[in-house]
């Protein structure tokens, strides 16, 4: 039953690495190792010639705004979603606590400009107060007069990823797993509903799930 349920999912999605299928299981109740399910994963791999998840270069380095507590830093990004079938572009903004890894605040919109910001901005706030710091690339949305009179009003400090050094964004890693968790079914979603739902059962799915950063 578990050997069929894991194959089920390789088809479904073949970006699942051991660890998100292992993830995925739980949540089912199934207690299966990583080990475990690498090992299963590449049996069908080989018997049914499924597709292996590309492997992404990681090199460990130390993280500039590493958190010690909830709320202590937040980071806010955007990402462009491959959606052919919506017929229009796509961009998920989120806003992740670096400390405990939570998607705060998450929408999908087609535009990548200062509202759409500010709504995910504001869904965080009301949902969990302000966090003592907010950190973001170089986006002009991040930096607008609207935005910093946010960040005055509420004493959150601004900071700054050096540019062109993405890695050091925690929220980075998170559309990682979006990506291998999600994007074969955004690239099927033919309207915007099928794409909202998508995404909201991805933030439930990313909160829920154990996470790599808390294994130990």
């Amino acid at each position: 039953k578990t050997m069929t349920t894991i194959e089920k999912k390789q088809r479904e999605n073949p970006r699942l690495g051991g660890f998100r299928m292992h993830a995925a299981l739980l949540r089912l109740g199934i207690r299966v190792s990583v080990r475990t399910c690498n090992r299963i994963m590449a049996h069908h791999r080989a018997l049914y010639h499924l597709e292996a998840p590309e492997r992404e270069p990681h090199v460990k380095k130390p993280m500039p705004f590493a958190a010690s507590r909830r709320h202590q830093y937040w980071t806010s990004d955007v990402r462009y979603l491959d959606t052919p079938l919506l017929g229009q572009q796509a961009y998920c903004v989120t806003i992740l606590d670096n400390f405990s890894r939570a998607i705060l605040a998450s929408i999908v919109s087609p535009t990548q400009d200062l509202p759409a910001y500010l709504k995910v901005l504001r869904d965080a706030i009301r949902a969990f107060g302000s966090p003592e710091a907010i950190v973001t690339d170089g986006g002009a949305i991040f930096k607008a007069n609207a935005a910093k009179a946010v960040y005055a009003a509420l004493d959150i400090k601004k900071e700054q990823i050096d540019k062109r050094q993405a890695w050091q964004s925690y929220i980075e890693s998170n559309f990682g797993i979006q990506k291998r968790l999600c994007d074969v079914k955004f690239e099927k979603a033919a309207t915007w509903s099928e794409l909202w739902a998508m995404h909201d059962a991805w933030v439930t799915e990313h909160n829920w799930q154990v996470h790599w950063a808390h294994r130990h």
